[in-house]
């Protein structure tokens, strides 16, 4: 009796301590939930050993137990928590049951699970608990690294699954302990293994659909650090050119002392003129995204017509600002049509950061831009995607619209974040 004692407090103990290392609260709370957690497993195991073989139906009381426990000392939601409440159980049932068939072939050289027991069933028990510490404490690190990767849906899916595969295992040790056909516990390891693959196939399908997600958004990662990178090389080789036209400067200006005429001078002088870029903003990036938009669009015959009110740098980093600005102009010059000029505002101050591209679309690309509108802006365009992904890091959002023949693409981005009302007021003014 004594012994018993010890294992059940022993094992309320690594069930306790299990709960402990995964919960996310304060101490205190932690210490609350334990107080009330050991005692009470403790009570409830002395009283299923000494009736019966099996806990059965009084594990229900065992999975309640725990998720009070995590419900004073964590902040999961209640999927998380019914996840969690099945792993020490699970463990401890893969744990037995293998132990007990290793166990008996070992001593016996057969499966008799009783014989085992009586004479061997101290050590058994001995061991379990030990493999059970390794077990409980291996399964926490892994819980507490990988916990975050899986949304509600999938943690309420992997509960079901924990949930059968704990029944298999229970049915399978109470046939293993009695040495006598039961069809009702064959049976109910039957369903569960048909419901296990129903979850299973479930669970592969949410996989399926987050890869795809992952490969997509990887996709957009790989044609924005491309984009980014040839847009740093191209300005790196635009300063370059800028401080060759300087020294060029400075010698044309020496030319006059050399008794070149001054005719030629001039003409010198326009050249170097002519090649200066035409708009400065206070932002090299920002300067080369729309310098070249402006070539870009000047190739197509599109005239891209920017007005900028910008009184501070913009706040935005340099991927974020090359991928809002530039592919909501990429998006523009694409898909002009009935029309040769794309309005382009520029906002910046220290609070807000506003962009405005507007373009003329004809007919038929006005109808396909309306079904767009209407499908809830679910565009298979990776520019306005990423651009919306890069407005909403900062707090902000996008705007789409189509009147008139005319398709407005709005972005908002604020300084803090939590300046998030009249974002649209925003959207909607400018």
């Amino acid at each position: 009796m004594i012994f018993d004692a010890i294992i059940n407090f022993l094992e309320a103990c690594l069930y306790g301590a299990f709960f402990w290392r995964i919960s996310d609260k304060n101490r205190m709370k932690k210490v609350i939930g334990l107080v009330i957690y050991i005692p009470v497993h403790f009570l409830l195991f002395s009283y299923v050993n000494a009736s019966s073989i099996m806990a059965g139906n009084l594990s229900v009381i065992i999975y309640l137990l725990a998720y009070l426990f995590l419900t004073i000392g964590s902040d999961y939601s209640p999927q998380e928590k019914l996840f969690f409440s099945i792993i020490p159980d699970l463990d401890t049932a893969v744990i037995n049951t293998y132990l007990i068939l290793f166990s008996s072939y070992f001593w016996l050289g057969k499966i008799d699970v009783l014989q085992m027991l009586e004479h061997h069933g101290t050590s058994v028990t001995l061991i379990s608990k030990v493999l059970q510490f390794f077990c409980f404490r291996y399964s926490a690190e892994i819980l507490n690294q990988k916990k975050d990767y899986l949304d509600r849906k999938e943690f309420l899916l992997a509960a079901g699954i924990g949930f059968l595969c704990l029944t298999i295992f229970n049915s399978i040790e109470e046939l293993l302990f009695y040495q006598r056909f039961d069809g009702t516990k064959i049976a109910i390891a039957v369903l569960c293994l048909g419901a296990l693959v129903v979850l299973s196939g479930i669970e592969i399908v949410l996989a399926v659909k987050r890869n795809q997600k992952i490969r997509e958004q990887q996709k957009i990662n790989d044609m924005i650090s491309l984009q980014l990178r040839n847009t740093k090389e191209n300005i790196r080789v635009s300063e370059a050119l800028s401080r060759i036209k300087h020294d060029i400067r400075h010698m044309v200006s020496l030319l006059a002392d050399s008794g070149v005429s001054d005719e030629t001078i001039r003409a010198y002088e326009q050249e170097l003129n002519s090649a200066e870029v035409p708009i400065q903003t206070g932002s090299q990036i920002l300067n080369y995204i729309l310098q070249t938009e402006q070539e870009r669009a000047a190739v197509k015959g599109i005239h891209l017509h920017c007005m900028l009110n910008i009184t501070s740098k913009p706040f935005l980093s340099e991927e974020d600002l090359i991928v809002l600005v530039m592919n909501s102009l990429d998006n523009a010059i694409q898909h002009i049509s009935n029309g040769n000029e794309i309005k382009f505002t520029l906002k910046s101050n220290a609070e807000v950061f506003l962009i405005k591209v507007e373009n003329p679309v004809d007919h038929q690309r006005f109808a396909d831009y309306l079904d767009y509108l209407k499908q809830g802006k679910r565009s298979r365009k990776y520019g306005l995607r990423s651009a919306k992904v890069i407005a909403e890091k900062y707090g902000g959002d996008i705007l789409v619209k189509c009147e008139d023949g005319v398709f407005s693409f709005s972005a908002v981005a604020h300084a803090e974040k939590d300046k998030l009302e009249g974002r649209k007021r925003l959207l909607d003014k400018d």
